[in-house]
């Protein structure tokens, strides 16, 4: 059963400041599917995941939050496991705050 989150209940505790002064912020998404042979699978949540966050902004009223593809911002990763398959996207967080 798929699940709607609205973006605003999201939480991202990964997202990491690439250095302590800045404000331009790395989020990565580790995708894992279990499923052989339905590569369909993964590439759909991956999709849709592009979808939903590529270009999205949020305004707070305190803060602005703009959301963009990193490079590269999608991985296929090897796992020991072949059954597992797994993604990994990359995207730059920028925030600015209202004075």
């Amino acid at each position: 059963m798929e699940k709607n989150i609205p973006m605003q209940n999201l939480t991202f505790p990964n997202i990491t400041a690439n250095n302590e002064y800045s404000d331009l912020n790395q989020l990565v998404i580790d995708i894992w599917n279990n499923k052989s042979g339905q590569v369909t699978v993964i590439e759909t949540i991956t999709d849709d995941l592009v979808k939903v966050l590529n270009k999205k902004i949020i305004n707070t009223g305190d803060m602005l939050i703009q959301i963009f593809k990193d490079t590269p911002f999608r991985l296929k990763l090897p796992d020991s496991d072949i059954n597992i398959q797994r993604r990994e996207l990359r995207f730059l967080v920028k925030l600015y705050e209202r004075n």
